[in-house]
């Protein structure tokens, strides 16, 4: 049969057989081939499309065809890369540099952790990633943002306060541990030691700052940390965020002091509780840092239920030296500690879920709207007041956060 193939091949006229019978001429005559297509920088004409889109040769006797490039001997198409698997890590960078939706760049591979509307599936998909993570530190905001109405309703001390409230939202986070099929083990303690020091001295400080400084003050200088952890976000994860978010997020700041300015919060401003606000919150932000760099190696509950443990284990000393001991709770605070680990507690659950799906960047700049969102539920629940210039100061916080979520913060892998 090769041999007719051959002799019906070779003394064919010119465009003859027909195209379908084409591929079976080639397997009948491995001797016949075409030229392979021209490669890079040679100086044959370009090659559009496949070997039988291009006009039709009359085909010669040869001698073993040269395999073109990566395909079949004597064949001018080119074949397919093989696939591989995904890998994470600098190993990847070669292979995930012409993913669609990627651009590498100095070695660096680059994406949009935004909104895309290029229509391509990949970004498409990161995009929807981030939207997750955005709407989970949003959620959380709402969450946590009943902690001070809690707060003004609880009678005991603080520090028993601080160590009931994590000891119940351990009791939490190990619940959807269960419910999950996990476990805390000793190496988790480890890698979540730093982060949960963090966590218990941050809670420390904030009592003790709110004690020494207005809460004006307390509030502005909290608000601060956004620039320091897209400072972070930039040199230790790659972070580039869009021009426009440093624009709104400036205005959200500029919000955040009309609102606190307007308020009626009380306390005298001290040079001493002014430092304290600002370790409280370089505390706050390394918490955030240290909590985004454990998430890569473990998952938001375990993670949660590891730190609180931690955080546990060092408020207990600080309130055996402030206040002697821990108090037991009176039954009407019972009520209000499970709210605190309950609301509160889920949305501290719901921030280092956002890490594993959003940048540090987001997530800083989206924790402004507490101080927007805490003063409306204060109304709604204990009845304080909000005036004029205080709901205008919200209302920009809110309008220009809504616009940071929907900016793209590039992330560039390092």
């Amino acid at each position: 049969m090769r041999a007719t193939g051959w002799l019906s091949c070779s003394t064919a006229r010119r465009g003859w057989p027909p195209r379908p019978s084409r591929r079976w001429c080639r397997w009948a005559s491995p001797g016949l081939a075409r030229p392979c297509p021209p490669g890079p920088g040679s100086r044959g004409p370009p090659v559009s499309g496949s070997w039988l889109a291009r006009p039709s040769t009359h085909l010669k006797r040869r001698g073993p065809a040269a395999p073109c490039a990566t395909g079949r001997p004597g064949s001018p198409r080119r074949s397919r890369p093989p696939r591989t698997k995904r890998r994470s890590g600098p190993a990847a960078e070669s292979i995930y540099a012409r993913t669609p939706g990627r651009t590498s760049v100095g070695g660096r591979v680059r994406h949009m952790a935004g909104r895309t509307g290029s229509g391509d599936p990949v970004a498409g998909m990161r995009w929807a990633r981030s939207a997750v993570g955005n709407g989970a530190v949003g959620l959380s905001v709402a969450l946590m943002s009943f902690g001070p109405s809690i707060v003004k309703k609880v009678e005991m001390a603080e520090m028993s306060f601080i160590f009931w409230r994590l000891a119940l939202a351990a009791v939490l986070y190990a619940s959807v541990l269960v419910a999950t099929g996990s476990r805390v083990t000793w190496a988790d303690l480890r890698k979540s030691a730093l982060g949960g020091v963090a966590f218990g001295v941050n809670m420390v400080l904030f009592i003790v700052t709110m004690r020494r400084t207005s809460a004006v003050n307390a509030v502005v200088i909290a608000s601060l940390q956004p620039v320091v952890l897209m400072a972070a976000g930039a040199r230790l994860f790659g972070e580039r965020p869009h021009r426009s978010v440093y624009g709104w997020g400036a205005l959200a700041f500029g919000g955040v002091v009309v609102a606190v300015a307007a308020s009626d919060a009380g306390g005298v401003a001290t040079p001493e509780g002014d430092l304290l606000a600002v370790v409280m919150m370089l505390t706050y932000a390394a918490y955030m840092v240290i909590s985004k760099q454990a998430r890569t190696e473990l998952d938001s509950s375990t993670y949660q239920l590891s730190l609180t443990l931690v955080a546990l284990a060092t408020v207990l000393p600080i309130a055996f030296v402030v206040e002697g001991g821990v108090a037991m709770p009176v039954a009407d605070d019972w009520w209000l500690l499970v709210a605190m680990a309950v609301l509160p507690g889920s949305g501290h659950l719901l921030v280092n879920v956002a890490h594993g799906y959003t940048s540090l960047t987001m997530v800083s700049l989206v924790n402004l709207a507490f101080t927007a969102v805490a003063p409306l539920y204060a109304w709604w629940l204990v009845g304080e007041g909000v005036g004029g210039t205080q709901a205008a100061g919200m209302a920009v916080v809110m309008v220009a956060l809504g616009f940071v979520v929907t900016r793209p913060v590039e992330v560039v892998g390092r």
